[in-house]
């Protein structure tokens, strides 16, 4: 019996331990998916109209199917503001871009805690 509850006792340890890196995982690779994001819209931005402790707002160019910046009549790059806001009390990253899923706003991170330092 000895035997048994110590075999037992130690695949279920193992067992939250695989699901404790499973998650560990997911958190990772949604973490480089937003910082990957949030890298591009720095990257391309031509101006910051607003920001806070907690949002940003960049004004990036549009761009057509190819990844092309779209022009108007005058050869003048045509842009589009790109906001991405932080909630404490959710812990979520959001990103809104007025060109991607009709301007919805999209959780990019969730169960995010900043620093207490920071807030």
């Amino acid at each position: 019996m000895i035997v048994i509850a110590a075999i037992l006792s130690s695949y279920t340890f193992i067992g939250r331990n695989l699901i404790r890196y499973s998650n560990q995982q997911q958190l990772e690779i949604q973490s480089r998916r937003a910082l990957q994001t949030f890298g591009k819209d720095v990257q391309v931005a031509v101006d910051v109209p607003s920001y806070s402790a907690s949002q940003v707002t960049f004004s990036v160019p549009k761009v057509d199917a190819a990844g092309n910046a779209i022009t108007d009549a005058g050869g003048n790059v045509i842009t589009k503001n790109t906001s991405y806001t932080f909630d404490v009390s959710l812990g979520t990253l959001t990103r809104v871009d007025p060109d991607f899923n009709a301007g919805t706003p999209f959780i990019l991170l969730r169960g995010v805690s900043p620093p207490a330092a920071l807030w």
